[in-house]
């Protein structure tokens, strides 16, 4: 039916584009940091073998212009998928609201650096 096929296909920048469906972010987090603003997919092919496909979400910000991460094995052989987090969200916003009133006193430190770690500390509360 060439109806059916052109509204799944299309052409974009020379490739064919297939439309899968739609993705109804409204509502979905009580996390603004974490409300997905577009999508981009990248198959990675692992020396152990395995083509993984990855799909980088942007929460924040804009699309990074290169999508990939830069790990010969993104997870473990024995696991099928995988959920990395950035850093700043992850530390400004996942962890303080995963911890509600916990009575801790975390302080999170960045030196702006976005390949190298993020600083920890706790000023308060008890263990």
């Amino acid at each position: 039916n060439t109806a059916l096929t052109s509204y799944f296909t299309g052409l974009e920048d020379g490739y064919e584009v297939y439309n899968l469906g739609t993705l109804d972010t409204k509502d979905i987090t009580l996390l603004p940091s974490l409300t997905p603003k577009s999508f981009k997919f990248h198959v990675h092919h692992s020396p152990s073998d395995r083509d993984i496909l990855q799909i980088f979400i942007t929460t924040t910000g804009e699309m990074q212009t290169e999508t990939y991460l830069n790990l010969d094995e993104p997870f473990p052989t024995t696991y099928e998928s995988s959920l990395i987090i950035s850093s700043d969200i992850f530390f400004s916003s996942v962890l303080p609201t995963s911890l509600g009133d916990s009575g801790l006193g975390l302080m999170y430190e960045s030196n702006g650096n976005k390949d190298e770690a993020w600083i920890t500390t706790v000023k308060a509360g008890s263990v």
